[in-house]
């Protein structure tokens, strides 16, 4: 007689499968041409704009990139 396995077998799997293929996924930094080597100093805006329906909320950041 073989044993079947355990309801919560399935989704540990699933859970570290997931974990697995989401660190191979990331930015490991292997891809030069695709990641900037360094973000260049001097003054940046940032915009960031939120919706919800009807309402709409922004906000403007001026972040300054100093060399070192």
């Amino acid at each position: 007689m073989r044993r079947r396995p355990s309801t919560i077998m399935l989704p540990v799997l699933v859970v570290l499968l997931t974990v697995g293929v989401t660190a191979l996924s990331g930015c490991g930094g292997k891809l030069p041409s695709k990641n900037a080597v360094y973000t260049p100093a001097g003054s940046y805006t940032v915009q960031i704009l939120a919706t919800d329906g009807t309402l709409t909320r922004s906000a403007t950041y001026a972040p300054t990139v100093k060399a070192r």
